[in-house]
């Protein structure tokens, strides 16, 4: 019995410790919903309804419409420098043009069909139908219309257009901080995200 009950102790631990891992971390691609009133992140109603955004600064010139097109896989030789596009290592991130901004679009049924939208920003506006240069890329992800399995790519391409940059990047834990919030805010009211019933949400 003595040397029974070591090895149920220890075997229980284990099994504890794997019940916590398993609650704790992402499966499947997915961030883990938190609950929402145990985060320390401050969350407003725009960003309940509309999504995150990481605002990726460019010190001067920043990137033009041909990085872009570069970007999204799109740009022709003739439209580049002789040297070329350093946004054209990053094509494999899914962008393309969608009407006048751009975006990742969904290869799923389910949620928007955009996973990730960019904007360019000139004196801190969204602008289209500009030639740049732009002083920073606006990329947005609406927790809200999105499967929430889609928010570690949304990540993936702020960590990969930062960089692009020597200026600061945007706080990955604050991002992802803000994402878990909001979905777990609309979880507990009963809407999944990236769900039909998310889509009807009006605001």
């Amino acid at each position: 019995m003595r040397y029974i009950l070591p090895v149920l102790v220890g075997a229980l631990v284990a099994y504890g410790l794997l019940l916590y891992r398993n609650k704790t971390s992402a499966t499947s691609g997915e961030l883990a919903l938190r609950d929402v009133e145990h985060t320390n992140v401050e969350i407003d109603e725009d960003e309940l309804y509309e999504g995150v955004t990481a605002e990726i600064t460019f010190p001067a010139p920043g990137p033009t419409f041909h990085d872009l097109l570069a970007l999204c896989n799109l740009a022709s030789p003739e439209d580049l420098p002789a040297t070329g596009s350093a946004f054209s290592a990053h094509t494999g991130l899914g962008f393309d043009q969608i009407d006048d901004f751009y975006g990742v679009r969904s290869e799923s049924g389910g949620g928007d069909d955009e996973i990730v939208f960019l904007a360019p920003i000139i004196d801190g506006k969204e602008v289209w139908h500009h030639d740049g240069p732009f002083e920073a890329l606006r990329l947005r992800f609406n927790v809200l219309r999105t499967s929430p399995r889609h928010a570690a790519h949304f990540l993936k391409c702020v960590t990969d257009l930062s960089t692009l940059t020597s200026d600061p990047a945007p706080d990955l834990v604050v991002l992802e901080g803000k994402i878990n919030a909001i979905a777990a805010y609309w979880t507990k009211s009963g809407i999944k995200p990236g769900s039909d019933k998310a889509l009807l949400v009006d605001y």
